[in-house]
């Protein structure tokens, strides 16, 4: 697998976050839709499977 380029968010949801340029970006829900949606696609997905498939392996395992 190869280097990835990722951007970092912390989303808050239901809270009015000001808009920064700091390297992680912190928004609302809101905001992180039409952050999204205008990001530009930078993987296929066939790039991006190996990503998914280990991020269902380390992630899935948790029971509540």
């Amino acid at each position: 697998m190869k280097d990835l380029k990722i951007q970092p968010v912390i989303v808050l949801p239901g809270w009015y976050v000001h808009r920064s340029n700091y390297p992680v970006k912190s928004m609302n829900a809101t905001y992180l839709i039409g952050f999204v949606k205008g990001a530009r696609q930078l993987y296929t997905p066939e790039q991006l499977a190996p990503v998914k498939q280990r991020l269902e392996e380390k992630c899935r395992v948790l029971e509540f």
